[in-house]
């Protein structure tokens, strides 16, 4: 096998990758030492993975990739239970690169600038993105938290019907130095969820590898999922997540399980997740934030 497509390779190039971006949101300069320490030491590291603060949210995007309108149960997480999943993460877990902080829309949740806080204060994080689609204009406090060199907002351009909100958050942003950027990027149509494709064994290692979602790790109620649609398709009770594809925390001993448990997580070729995806040539762009 070419060293440069193993499953070792990918995770530890994501890691500097991770770093790198870390360094541009705290704008400094990538160090090689740290660079050559993430290649040879032999910590227990996370590279990315999306905290979810709540399952609910302003719109209804007809493709949205948490599957957000079409989840069973709808909820906002307690500070405190996002707090002491992450606590136990961390007791088994050196350092995680970078994280997403998004619902959802992360602005539904009254406790969000405690997660904030929390997560920008920990020496264990290496840089936060903190995702909205603009809907709402955030609190006071949340504000202030934001207002960290670890911290940057990425601020969807969704076809709104009334985007003054999302205009005063980018101003808001730009005149007190918060770190924002917004998020224009294209979407891909995966396809209906509910409709299983019945891949080959190649189709399905090629939908794996070809997808650029498949490094999203999602940390939802204490669990790791190697992809969202993985949780999705549990919660709609569609499929189960096949072995190593999740990760509960709560299960967790000790380091030298959460070591071999990662390593496993990440040396997957493909996911039960992939059959339920479009790939190839039916993998087509779509209009952002298409509303159901």
């Amino acid at each position: 096998m070419n060293f440069r497509n193993s499953s070792y390779y990918l995770y530890k190039k994501e890691c500097v990758d991770r770093y790198i971006s870390g360094c541009s949101i705290r704008q400094t300069s990538p160090m090689i030492k740290d660079i050559i320490s993430i290649w040879s030491k032999r910590r227990v590291v996370i590279p990315f993975f999306d905290l979810n603060v709540n399952n609910m949210c302003t719109l209804k995007c007809k493709r949205c990739d948490q599957g957000i309108p079409y989840l069973n149960n709808k909820c906002v997480y307690s500070a405190e239970d996002i707090i002491s999943d992450m606590e136990k993460l961390f007791c088994f877990v050196d350092y995680v690169y970078q994280i997403g902080i998004l619902g959802g829309e992360p602005f539904i949740n009254k406790d969000l600038e405690k997660v904030i806080d929390w997560c920008a204060k920990s020496p264990k994080i290496g840089s936060i993105i903190v995702v909205t689609n603009g809907t709402i204009f955030p609190s006071e406090a949340v504000l202030k938290s934001l207002k960290n060199n670890k911290i940057i907002v990425g601020i969807s351009w969704y076809p709104l019907k009334d985007g003054s909100k999302r205009l005063k958050l980018i101003e808001y942003c730009a005149r007190n130095n918060i770190h924002y950027h917004v998020r224009k990027d294209d979407w891909l149509d995966f396809g209906d969820f509910k409709i299983c494709r019945n891949y080959s064994k190649k189709e399905i290692k090629e939908t794996f590898c070809n997808c650029f979602l498949n490094k999203c790790v999602q940390f939802n109620e204490g669990r790791l999922y190697r992809c969202t649609k993985t949780h999705l398709l549990k919660d709609q009770k569609i499929d189960d997540p096949g072995k190593w594809e999740t990760i509960s925390i709560r299960d967790i001993k000790s380091k030298r399980q959460m070591r071999r448990s990662l390593k496993k997580f990440y040396s997957l070729k493909w996911l039960r997740a992939c059959n339920y995806c479009n790939t190839g040539e039916k993998l087509t762009t779509i209009p952002l934030g298409e509303q159901l």
